[in-house]
């Protein structure tokens, strides 16, 4: 079942966990931290796992579905930009008659479009890896290390451009892609390429 937001979303569950008396909820890393916020208070009183965030698609949701489970809930695309198969999760909820709750929209291939020319303007920049592997409307930037993605944020901000969203996530199993900027496709890719490499070196070397 799809959801444009996850009030719906956390509504449908709720209904569903009163008509089947089950209480736990699967929660993909796949998800907006606001979006999982928002799940997390209308959905508190269930059984919630805390998941890691999935800025690679990595995350291996088919092996974690099981018969008690109220829903299993994700993003697609992912909050990371990530598009993510369904053929297997989608057959596995299925088999132990587990509804497969979609908070997203319909993929625009204009913008995957877009969003490759971009990553790929933004690959010839030094120090920094474009780390989503596919993606559709938006996708993530490692910045390093020694960059904080919030200050590289606002720099892009004041020299006007929107679109670009810092994340500050604890990744156990990646921790080298903690600073990560998430950067929506429609972006002005020259704008975007001149203002991420002033930023990159006044972050890098503050005056």
């Amino acid at each position: 079942m799809f959801f444009s937001a996850p009030h719906s979303c956390a509504v449908a569950a709720r209904e569903t966990a009163q008509n089947s008396g089950k209480r736990r909820i699967l929660l993909s890393g796949s998800l907006s931290p606001s979006w999982l916020d928002i799940l997390a208070n209308q959905l508190g009183e269930f059984d919630l796992n805390e998941p890691d965030p999935d800025p690679l698609g990595f995350e291996n949701l088919v092996s974690q579905v099981s018969p008690d489970m109220v829903c299993v809930i994700l993003q697609n695309p992912s909050f990371f930009g990530n598009l993510r198969d369904l053929t297997a999760l989608q057959s596995e909820c299925r088999e132990w008659d587990v509804p497969l709750f979609v908070i997203g929209a319909n993929p625009d291939t204009s913008q995957s479009e877009m969003g490759q020319s971009l990553a790929k303007a933004l690959g010839r920049i030094p120090g920094i890896r474009v780390i989503t592997d596919t993606f559709i409307s938006r996708f993530s930037i490692y910045l390093g290390e020694d960059r904080d993605s919030a200050d590289v944020q606002e720099i892009l901000q004041k020299k006007g451009i929107k679109g670009c969203e810092s994340a500050a996530l604890a990744y156990p199993s990646y921790p080298e892609l903690r600073p990560v900027l998430i950067v929506d496709a429609q972006i002005d890719a020259q704008a975007l390429t001149l203002g991420l490499r002033e930023a990159l070196a006044l972050v890098r070397n503050p005056r």
